[in-house]
């Protein structure tokens, strides 16, 4: 008996196609998906801030020795969910500031101890390298606004590219069985199998 198994890719393309529209929506939109997902975030910390000051309501007619702690986690929660709002982009500046300034330090680092190598030293090149490209790699995630989302979304295009790329190629090599005269042919389209008797 003769087995021979066809995949059915046609799944697979249809992910392909939706992670590279999800994709370009994150690179050429990121700010206002960054917005949208600071407005979620923001909305669910101060609900829940909320939520915890008639919390330390009910404890405090209750004379809880918890009370206090609950209203400081209370207000640090409103505050945060108010900061997550209406200022988003001072949520992202930050994070890039400091991943940037974090890459920047090491790439200094580096350069300091390319330079207290001898030129002859077989790991001075190697560290000069590391150092300048850390330095110019600090550079551009300070200065790149939205880096994140636009990186995600550059890696997510990348890899649907690849899929439909492969889907293409495996469709064209792909050869129809036609069965022998003679020949009984089951189709199990759950497996996605043809088996030969």
């Amino acid at each position: 008996m003769k087995i021979e198994i066809i995949t059915n890719q046609s799944k697979s393309l249809l992910s392909s196609i939706i992670f590279l529209i999800i994709g370009v929506i994150l690179i050429t939109n990121a700010d206002i998906i960054l917005s949208f997902i600071s407005i979620v975030i923001g909305s669910i910390l101060l609900i829940s801030g909320i939520i915890n000051i008639f919390i330390y309501a009910q404890r405090r007619k209750s004379n809880n020795p918890f009370a206090n702690r609950s209203l400081f986690y209370s207000i640090a929660l409103i505050l945060l969910g108010i900061i997550f709002i209406f200022f988003s982009d001072i949520i992202e500046t930050s994070i890039r500031f400091i991943l940037g300034g974090w890459i920047l330090m090491s790439g200094i680092y580096q350069l300091i101890t390319a330079i207290s190598l001898s030129h002859k030293n077989t790991k001075f090149i190697s560290s000069l390298i590391v150092a300048i490209a850390l330095i110019i790699l600090s550079i551009y995630v300070i200065f790149t606004e939205n880096l994140l989302l636009s990186s995600i979304g550059i890696i997510m295009v990348i890899y649907s590219i690849i899929e439909i790329i492969g889907f293409i190629f495996n469709k064209r090599n792909c050869r129809t069985i036609t069965p022998k005269p003679g020949e009984t042919t089951l189709i199990i389209p759950e497996k996605n199998k043809k088996i030969k008797k």
